[in-house]
């Protein structure tokens, strides 16, 4: 039987799911996300913890099954990033939760730099800590030069590059940086080269689902994953949540919850105006 597997890297926990083609459960297992504080209170992830407790129960959701899963998508939780050296695919930075108020005056430096409904009818955002932007500005603060020849990515883009060496991200991630445009579906190159980045910091975004890579060699037989087979970076978690109870149609909205709550719906394309900025 063919079989889907499904990972998502959450702020509590972290799961892995096998499916079969119809959306049937076979098996999930879960692990605790283990959240670290450094002696200043800033909460991060460890990258190689977090990569590690996928692939651990990836190989959970696989050994008791004798043919690998057809797909791997991943979803995760959305500010949550890490810098990553091109050259060496090496984490040069913590995973900085999306929690994580370090960033708050970067923000209100943000904050001073654009005109707020601009920013809004671009991005669909309203400025906030929370993004990979302003997470981007307080590394460079830290450590000046530290983005040179990096690339940021969501926690489910990293794990897709541990599994594929690719890089790449969706959309709804990319949404969440606070330099991507949604009305162009493109990162805002002028506005990161106005704090002194490069498109280059970035991994190249594109439609929910749409493969990232694939699995590079036999070594991830291991844990249950066969050479060629495909990653997808799936998305933000409360959109992939819209797809799977039905929530993608104007006009239906649904409440999400987990560590954080939303209210999740969709629209059609269109350009925003002030009573969505309001």
């Amino acid at each position: 039987m063919r079989k889907l597997l499904g990972v998502d890297i959450g702020t509590t926990h972290c799961k892995v799911g096998l499916f079969g083609l119809d959306g049937s459960e076979v098996k999930i297992a879960t692990k605790e996300t283990v959240t670290h504080y450094d002696s200043d209170g800033h909460a991060y992830f460890e990258p190689e913890e977090i990569w590690g407790t996928v692939a651990s129960l990836i190989k959970k959701t696989t050994r008791e099954h004798d043919q690998e899963p057809v797909v791997v998508g991943i979803t995760s939780m959305a500010e949550t990033g890490v810098l990553v050296d091109r050259s060496t695919g090496l984490p040069k930075s913590q995973m900085i939760p999306w929690f994580d108020k370090r960033t708050a005056k970067q923000a209100e430096w943000i904050g001073r730099e654009i005109d707020a409904f601009s920013a809004f009818q671009k991005t669909g955002l309203h400025n906030s800590y929370k993004y990979g932007l302003a997470k981007l500005l307080w590394l460079e603060k830290q450590d000046p030069g530290i983005t040179k020849g990096a690339v940021w990515l969501s926690a489910a883009d990293y794990i897709a590059y541990r599994l594929t060496g690719e890089l790449g991200t969706d959309y709804s991630l990319a949404a969440r940086t606070f330099a991507f445009r949604i009305d162009k579906k493109e990162w805002d190159v002028p506005w990161l080269r106005h704090f002194g980045f490069e498109e280059e910091l970035f991994p190249t975004a594109g439609p929910s689902g749409e493969a990232v890579g694939r699995i590079p060699t036999e070594e991830f037989q291991k844990i249950g994953l066969a050479k060629d087979t495909p990653v997808a970076v799936s998305g933000h978690d409360h959109v992939c949540a819209a797809l799977a109870v039905g929530a993608v149609h104007p006009g239906v909205v649904f409440d999400s919850i987990g560590t954080a709550e939303t209210l999740v719906g969709t629209l059609n394309d269109w350009n925003l105006k002030e009573k969505e900025f309001q």
